[in-house]
């Protein structure tokens, strides 16, 4: 993902974030609030050997803020996280993005829980080359999380040497830090030098407009026609999911995203629904959506069904 647009279909773009990639599959170098095509602050990320983000600092080139500890984590060998302080990134454990709405991890070809059994993290698909990647179709890393890193969800390999000595002192005036956020500066500046062409085109940052499909469906045009993108929910990984999406008839129509009011519309969906140990309340159309809210159906469903199916949406809405 290498920008992220809160606003809906045909608003000016005004403050939005911009992500910096690194040279590593998920290495970010930084994370720039921008307004319009404006940078108003800039945080650089902290990596660990293994690509966890530990810690961000933030401020513009030159300014006062300049070098200042922002952000502090701290993860189990599994990647469950304690935040010790936080600026609102959302990539953290190995570098991957962590979906504050359904507690996952997405590692490219499947989700990944943090928590899992007793504490210990598995994914919850299988591994799609099967046994290549060992006996356990759903553990991760091979367990040894210490070690090894798993950046497409398939097979586990060694973790990086990222700037350790650096990221263990969390100290802006250590040479490789130092080194790290002047080169950092530099690709910052690059990437803002065409960050007018971003914000004149916010649409083009990310779909917002879609259509909600199940994976049996293999049209790439939204069904209600003019610009947009498909949504699919895959009814092999969230079976129940896909079958309440159809049932509530949410599917091929016109869906548009508002992330800033999903919470007071997931209180009107969910209100007078009971909970039930083991399974969540599936609301269609999601809270996230402008459509979602008062009249949403809601259905109680296996939580693991859930929550890959809201992982599956919400990575899919990223660009």
């Amino acid at each position: 993902m290498l920008g992220e647009h809160p606003g809906s279909v045909g608003s000016a773009l005004g403050s939005w974030t911009l992500y910096i990639p690194g040279l590593g599959i998920d290495d970010r170098v930084a994370m720039v609030t921008m307004s319009g095509s404006t940078a108003t602050d800039v945080h650089f990320y902290l990596p660990n050997r293994l690509g966890s983000v530990i810690g961000m600092v933030g401020g513009l080139w030159g300014s006062a803020a300049h070098g200042t500890l922002t952000d502090q984590y701290l993860y189990s060998p599994y990647g469950v996280e304690e935040p010790l302080a936080g600026s609102g990134n959302m990539y953290r454990y190995t570098g991957r993005y962590y979906d504050g709405e359904t507690g996952l991890y997405y590692y490219r070809s499947r989700y990944y829980s943090a928590g899992g059994i007793a504490g210990g993290g598995r994914f919850l698909q299988p591994d799609s080359i099967l046994y290549d990647g060992g006996f356990n179709l759903y553990s991760y890393v091979g367990g040894n999380p210490i070690n090894n890193v798993d950046p497409l969800g398939t097979n586990s390999e060694a973790g990086f040497e990222r700037q350790a000595q650096a990221m263990i002192e969390l100290n802006s005036t250590h040479p490789v830090l130092a080194r790290r956020m002047a080169i950092g500066a530099g690709v910052v500046a690059g990437v803002l030098a065409v960050a007018p062409l971003i914000a004149a085109s916010p649409t083009a940052m990310a779909s917002l407009v879609f259509a909600l499909e199940i994976d049996n469906l293999t049209s790439d045009t939204p069904s209600f026609g003019g610009s947009g993108k498909i949504i699919k929910i895959s009814a092999s990984k969230s079976p129940q999911a896909a079958a309440h999406l159809t049932e509530a008839g949410a599917t091929g129509r016109k869906l548009t995203v508002d992330r800033a009011g999903a919470a007071g519309r997931r209180a009107e969906a969910l209100k007078g629904t009971k909970t039930k140990s083991g399974l969540d309340r599936d609301e269609v159309p999601p809270a996230i959506l402008e459509e979602g809210g008062k009249g949403a159906s809601v259905k109680l469903i296996d939580s693991s069904d859930n929550r890959s199916a809201g992982a599956q949406l919400s990575n899919q809405l990223r660009v």
